[in-house]
């Protein structure tokens, strides 16, 4: 190429001119990132991946000249030019993988993520994919993972050895890039690195009005450009990124890769939607704000493809609209009123189907009713119940495995529950080794909102003295209230092999497959269950061990929680006494008989304890009330107030009140009531 022919490139190389980048030559960077762009793929990493070559580049130049509102366009001065174009070039370099790199990965972090991506995927579909896939798989995905920072180190002159030893290409951009400014230089990494974050609204970091010379036209818009970098790029999504002579030659079998090649292979155009007038006349004068996507599927094959590029647009509405704020916001706070961003929606009238419908058809469920129905919104509206319901059923588990073992003349003393948090990961396990399920249970109860083991009639025939803590049936569809995904693995004594259950959003699919009891977490490899829930980011989580000292109080079976692989803590007590002695002593009433005792009743199957002051002018003891419980020390812990069931809390007022009046609390211990 001797000259541009992209708008974008040809303002951009008058910027050659600019004290902050003298020396430096667009066609000359150009060419060279060309060169390197088409190691992409060449070494057998991202051989399976859409187009990332210099076409990309190109489609991304073309983009902009319409994304760029005609009256901004006027205005952006040569170095926003010059920022943007050299953005579009580099934002993808970092996916450059060569041979020697890769035979040295494992001296970078790359060790670590694979310890870490096989440890998580144990037992499931896609860590039997990356296991057959082997260690080229895994580098890709460590690769496009960090790449955005990759290009920033490398931009920055920081080759930094744990992401990858790619000093060749490093060598190389510093060659091409080191007499440009080192402030430019800087902000051009930060600008490559934005793509694959989130964080466009920090003026702070993306400075509206960023001068790196005297003259005008070295003024730069940091933010402005992140986002048109951020959404030119989300846009090439044309049947040019997938060339079909390219698809013979490769086999696609990257399940997301599939899905990738078949959404783009369909699209046909993107371009903006022409706006009419009250007459249905188009009106080239009116500021186009919608974004028209013609695409065309044709068999049922192609399914998967249209209902990933469906997603993916959603993921595209939602990220115009978030660009638009921050635009709107720049020009309020900081007065870039030329700075305009119209994109505000996506037509998809124009994808068409053959051969398959539109509509993806499958059961839902409004979960937030039917909750609500089955057990009352009081008790559910509060998301730390997921706990409770959890830990119910693993106690419940433990419990059946006992009477198990009593048959066979046996004491079941192990028996316990465990929680973990792990707050880097956002995984929350719940384990037991009680009896584990079959998958009988998991089809018959596990997946059926409402139904119980425990009513079975064969259970309570077998078990007639057996009562459960777990009443209601939904343990799990509570989960879907702090998590999207879930992964169970339970192994029941009754069958030779272990089953995984993964669930995947409430109303979704769920995958049910068969493991050898050998691949199973050594804990539950004689019985057990193992529940992992993984957190939304919506969720607080920093106050797990409060939610569960809230609910779990007394257990019949030992409860423990850990949290980053710290020491296990125990939660709950021995005896309801011990409960309000210990929050007493806590917040600075000591119990020593003198001033504050105490007591515990226990009267049938329920078990009452109280505690009481002496008032000395009275000269007798008094039960003591919430309202002698000094305030400040009151928000230390929750108050231990209300009624629980097998140790169990259910209500949180003072038992036989409607409020909370005195300090005491009861456990009902169930039993069966026969009718004679």
């Amino acid at each position: 190429m001797d000259e541009f022919i992209n708008y974008a490139e040809k303002q951009a190389e008058k910027a050659e001119n600019l004290s902050f980048c003298r020396g430096i030559k667009l066609l000359h960077i150009r060419d060279t990132v060309k060169e390197m762009l088409d190691f992409i793929g060449k070494s057998g990493i991202f051989e399976e991946y859409t187009v990332h070559n210099i076409d990309h580049v190109d489609q991304m130049l073309k983009i902009v000249e319409w994304l760029i509102p005609e009256n901004t366009k006027r205005k952006i001065t040569y170095a926003e030019w010059l920022m943007l174009t050299l953005s579009i070039y580099f934002h993808d370099l970092g996916m450059v993988v060569i041979k020697d790199e890769f035979e040295h990965r494992m001296e970078t972090d790359f060790k670590q993520y694979k310890e870490k991506i096989l440890q998580d995927t144990d037992g499931s579909e896609y860590g039997e994919y990356v296991r057959q896939k082997g260690d080229t798989f895994l580098y890709q995905e460590f690769v496009r993972e960090n790449h955005a920072t990759r290009i920033r180190r490398w931009i920055e002159k920081k080759s930094d050895k744990q992401l990858g030893k790619a000093d060749v290409v490093c060598e190389k951009i510093n060659n091409i890039l080191e007499n440009l400014d080192p402030m430019f230089r800087n902000d051009l990494a930060m600008i490559c690195e934005s793509h694959h974050k989130d964080d466009m609204d920090d003026f702070g970091k993306y400075k509206v009005k960023r001068q790196y010379g005297n003259d005008e036209n070295e003024r730069v818009n940091l933010s402005y450009i992140a986002i048109i970098l951020r959404i030119a790029d989300l846009l090439h999504i044309t049947k040019d990124r997938t060339p079909s002579i390219a698809r013979r030659f490769i086999n696609v079998s990257n399940p997301i890769s599939t899905i990738e090649w078949e959404k783009q292979n369909a699209v046909r155009a993107v371009r903006p939607k022409d706006q009419r007038n009250e007459d249905g006349i188009v009106d080239d004068s009116k500021q186009k704000d919608t974004i028209e996507i013609t695409a065309y599927f044709e068999g049922a094959e192609t399914a998967e493809g249209y209902f990933g590029l469906s997603s993916y647009l959603q993921y595209t509405r939602k990220e115009l609209n978030k660009c638009c704020e921050i635009v709107e916001k720049a020009q309020k706070r900081e007065g870039a009123t030329w700075y305009e961003f119209p994109w505000r929606e996506i037509d998809e009238s124009q994808i068409e189907v053959k051969g398959f419908e539109k509509k993806k058809l499958q059961f839902t469920i409004d979960q937030d009713n039917i909750l609500q129905m089955l057990v009352g919104h009081t008790l559910y509206n509060d998301s730390s119940v997921v706990v409770r319901e959890l830990v119910q059923n693993g106690i419940d588990a433990v419990r059946l495995q006992t009477e198990y073992e009593k048959r066979k003349g046996k004491n079941y003393e192990e028996g316990k529950v465990l929680v973990e948090w792990d707050s880097q990961k956002r995984v929350l396990t719940f384990w037991d080794n009680g009896t584990g399920m079959s998958i009988q249970d998991v089809e018959n109860y596990l997946l059926k909102v409402g139904a119980s083991k425990y009513k079975d009639e064969a259970v309570k025939k077998e078990f007639p003295d057996f009562t459960s803590i777990s009443h209601f049936g939904i343990g799990i569809l509570t989960c879907f209230m702090v998590a999207n995904d879930i992964d169970i693995f339970t192994n029941s004594i009754e069958q030779k092999e272990a089953n995984s259950i993964n669930l995947r959003k409430v109303n979704g699919s769920y995958l049910l497959r068969q493991l050898d009891k050998n691949e199973l977490d050594q804990r539950i490899k004689r019985h057990g269950t193992m529940v992992k829930l993984y957190i939304r980011n919506d969720v607080d989580m920093t106050k797990i061990e409060e939610d569960l000292r809230k609910w779990i109080v007394v257990p019949e079976i030992p409860v423990y929680l850990s949290v980053d692989k710290k020491e296990s803590i125990r939660i709950g007590y021995d005896t309801l006494k011990e409960v309000l002695k210990t929050y007493l002593n806590e917040t600075g009433y000591n119990v020593d008989g003198e001033k504050y005792d105490v007591y515990e009743k226990v009267h049938g199957n329920v078990t009452v304890a109280y505690a009481v002051r002496y008032v000395e002018y009275m000269s007798d003891w008094c039960l003591m009330g919430v309202n002698n419980i000094n305030m400040f020390n009151r928000g230390k812990t929750t108050l231990p107030i209300g009624t629980c069931v097998e140790g169990i809390r259910v209500e949180f007022s003072t038992p036989g009140y409607e409020n909370r009046s005195i300090l005491a609390i009861a456990n009902i211990k169930i039993v069966n009531i026969k009718l004679m």
